[in-house]
């Protein structure tokens, strides 16, 4: 072999692309490497097959005529796919060439499956995407100056904002399909075409009565492409100037709102967490037989309550993440509508049936719960002063056909009935409407049912009402059921974990370290009480391997919670440490991400809760430290 034939021959072998050699029968008698590699054959084994047994689309006799016509025509390129040693296929692209004196085929092989998906991918982008997207190319006269433009391709949202089909404008001029358009527009996307400059602009469209927001990019040298949203109602809302001073107006109050509540939250849930903590620490020294255990229960209830009426608060004031998690809809309806008797007037009558099994949701606990309590409020303001009553009704339901905008599946339903005074047909359209109300001045912010109305949008529901005026009113909820949790079963609750481990505890609130400590040492743990965390930190530094875990609260003089996490990383990075906040409002993902903190635990927490988290840490601390060993 020449020098000339071997590095044609190393060549073949190294090159990215399969490489074939076929007879004109179709058995390949040669193949390099990387066709090895594409199609999970041995060398050895590809030699014993045909290219009609690799193609995976022709037919024997369609592959036979194709290799015929290629001997013939000395050349040929085309796409097909080609099948896997595994049976798996992929796509490719061949290039066949004839050597006519060895009476040969040499096929270049080609895998463009990646290719293919990506195309496909671009393509779903292309016909998906919600925004007005068109390519069009510019059309100059003779001196260069742009006088026209062709559209060449749109999509589907084009088509849907403009109300124009496709086969209207593609392959035409912006001139015939508006012959209205501006010659400044023509030379304002003409730059953009011929410069490659992008713009951005927002611009009235009087063939369609409608404001876009565009922006317009140079795909190829002489074409411009634009992706543009239709704001008409952006434009008309911000027209309207009084409804949006009422808007600017009411953010204020919200804001200001959410600033108190922020600010209360930490003092508040600490309050919470010694009236809880103490009063589980009274009831379980006193004997199961007395009467003051069930009197101590209804303070746990109350105090629990309290909690989550914070976390509404701050979730309300958007200070609070809004967690997904399975939920008990039974379970949440169950303890609002037991709540709403604190709120509502007495001569309002609340009757409840609800289905215990009717299901579990995917969503936010307090959201769900925010939601019957304002239809129940907006009901009793419907009732008035007089006698009436609030029907509550949880069930399962099963829509096999479409209804509406509803889609078949399995729902949870919860339907507030109320004997009101009904909604006037004229205004039944309105009342998700933000900022609606028809409640007397300081009496309603006309947030409450366009409050339920996002919940349930976010939650992938559907909200209905039927009213009669001076019948009353009903609110239907539909909210899907996650099949995948159907089958979750409420468990009997497990003795509370316990251990040994010496904890350092960590608080400038007196009574809070008492409450821990005590609560700790009911456990088996071993506690170390320190009321700052300078004075935690010195501990650790005297004694870097004393302590199994922190337990320290974040907001404290000197040191935050944080801060002391990060000084104890330095001198133990294997000592564990869980948080604990009064209002985690002001710690970010980042801060978490970034401090070396096992868990957090929000003010106020249960017994019960304390015991799992510190056991979870003091467990994976021992993984850990076992695994350094493997």
């Amino acid at each position: 072999m020449g020098s000339l034939e071997k590095l044609y021959q190393r060549i073949l072998q190294t090159s990215q692309d399969g490489y074939l050699l076929v007879e004109p029968s179709g058995r390949v008698v040669d193949v390099n490497e990387a066709y090895l590699a594409m199609s999970g054959y041995s060398y050895e084994e590809l030699l014993e097959l045909s290219v009609r047994e690799l193609d995976a689309v022709e037919q024997t006799a369609d592959t036979r005529d194709h290799l015929k016509k290629i001997m013939d025509n000395k050349i040929d390129r085309f796409s097909t796919v080609h099948r896997r040693k595994d049976g798996s296929t992929f796509e490719v692209d061949v290039t066949v060439t004839v050597l006519e004196e060895e009476n040969l085929m040499v096929s270049f092989v080609r895998d463009v499956s990646d290719i293919r998906k990506m195309e496909t991918q671009y393509a779903n982008l292309f016909s998906k995407m919600l925004d007005g997207f068109a390519v069009h190319e510019i059309i100059c006269d003779d001196a260069g100056e742009p006088i026209d433009y062709r559209f060449i391709e749109v999509n589907p949202a084009f088509e849907r904002l403009t109300g124009i089909i496709a086969e209207e404008v593609i392959g035409h001029t912006v001139l015939e399909v508006f012959p209205n358009t501006e010659s400044y527009w023509i030379k304002t996307y003409g730059q953009v075409a011929l410069t490659g400059a992008p713009i951005t602009f927002r611009n009235y469209s009087a063939d369609l009565d409608k404001h876009f927001e565009v922006t317009a990019y140079q795909p190829l040298h002489g074409y411009f492409a634009c992706i543009f949203v239709d704001i008409s109602q952006e434009i008309k809302d911000a027209k309207e100037k009084s409804q949006l001073q009422k808007r600017v107006q009411q953010a204020q109050k919200m804001e200001a709102i959410g600033t108190l509540s922020g600010g209360i939250a930490h003092d508040f849930n600490n309050i919470l967490a010694a009236i809880l903590g103490f009063t589980e620490l009274a009831r379980d020294e006193l004997p199961s037989w007395s009467p003051a255990v069930h009197q101590l229960d209804e303070v746990i209830k109350a105090a629990s309550r309290a909690k989550e009426l914070v976390r509404q608060i701050l979730t309300f004031s958007r200070q609070d993440d809004q967690k997904r998690m399975p939920i008990n809809v039974f379970r949440v309806i169950k303890e609002a509508s037991n709540f709403l008797r604190a709120t509502i007037p007495t001569s309002v009558q609340i009757n409840q049936n609800l289905q215990r099994d009717c299901g579990f949701i995917f969503g936010d606990a307090t959201q769900i719960h925010q939601v019957l309590m304002n239809l129940c409020l907006n009901s009793a303001h419907a009732i008035g002063e007089g006698p009436g009553s609030i029907q509550i009704d949880l069930e399962s339901v099963q829509i096999n056909e479409s209804v509406g905008s509803i889609p078949p599946g399995s729902y949870v339903r919860l339907s507030v009935r109320d004997t009101g005074k009904g909604i006037d047909p004229s205004i039944i359209e309105r009342i998700f409407d933000p900022y609606f109300t028809t409640k007397e001045l300081g009496r309603g912010t006309g947030m409450g049912l366009a409050v339920v109305h996002g919940i349930v949008k976010e939650h992938e529901g559907f909200l209905e009402v039927e009213s009669e005026v001076g019948q009353g009113t009903v609110f239907r909820i539909l909210l899907p059921i996650a099949q995948e949790l159907s089958l979750i079963q409420d468990e009997e609750p497990e003795a509370m974990p316990r251990g040994q481990e010496h904890i350092l505890l960590v608080d400038d609130e007196e009574a809070l370290v008492r409450l821990a400590e005590k609560r700790l040492q009911t456990l088996g743990y071993q506690v170390t009480a320190a009321r700052s965390s300078v004075d935690a930190l010195e501990m650790v530094q005297k004694d870097p391997d004393r302590f199994d875990l922190i337990l320290t609260d974040h907001t404290m003089p000197g040191l935050t919670g944080t801060q002391l996490a990060h000084c104890v990383e330095e001198i133990n990075p294997d000592l564990p440490i869980i948080l604990c906040t009064g209002f985690s409002g002001k710690l970010t993902e980042e801060d978490l991400k970034e401090a070396p903190i096992k868990s957090v635990l929000d003010k106020p927490y249960t017994r019960e809760r304390l015991a799992e988290v510190i056991r979870t840490a003091l467990d994976e601390g021992i993984q850990n430290s076992d695994n350094r060993f493997e």
